[in-house]
């Protein structure tokens, strides 16, 4: 015999959704989920407000027409690697797009800060690990 413990089911939302008396279905427009993520569009068009804003300040002026359009390609790709419904090896792919385009363009190294590690030198640091390594 299957022992299984019953379980309560909790209503998440905070409004009852609005059906169309007609139909009976959901309205349109109305969201399953209206306390959930935002529109693809809107996390499109952010996405591709923060790159410009990136290129902006690397190259010190505006995206030609063809750079913004290889933005904005870049931005979709970059959101469709972040969506949870597509499979692992579609969200790699569309991340590897993203990256690429946004090499091709110069955008893909971000600006490191300086550590202390960056100043020390090679033999120091080789001294530095053997001394680690014998206590």
């Amino acid at each position: 015999m299957n022992d299984v413990a019953a379980v309560e089911q909790v209503r998440e939302q905070v409004r009852p959704q609005v059906n169309d008396p007609v139909t009976g279905r959901f309205m349109p427009g109305r969201s399953a989920n209206p306390l959930g993520r935002r529109l693809l569009t809107t996390r499109i068009e952010i996405e591709t407000a923060k790159q410009v804003a990136h290129f902006q300040q690397v190259r010190g002026r505006a995206p030609t027409p063809f750079e913004l359009s290889r933005i904005e390609s870049a931005a979709e790709h970059r959101v469709d690697s972040k969506r949870r419904s597509l499979p692992a090896e579609e969200r790699i792919k569309f991340g590897r797009l993203a990256e690429h385009i946004l090499g091709d363009l110069g955008l893909d190294k971000p600006v490191r800060a300086a550590t202390s590690h960056d100043t020390t030198s090679s033999a120091s640091a080789r001294d530095l690990l053997k001394a680690r390594a014998n206590e």
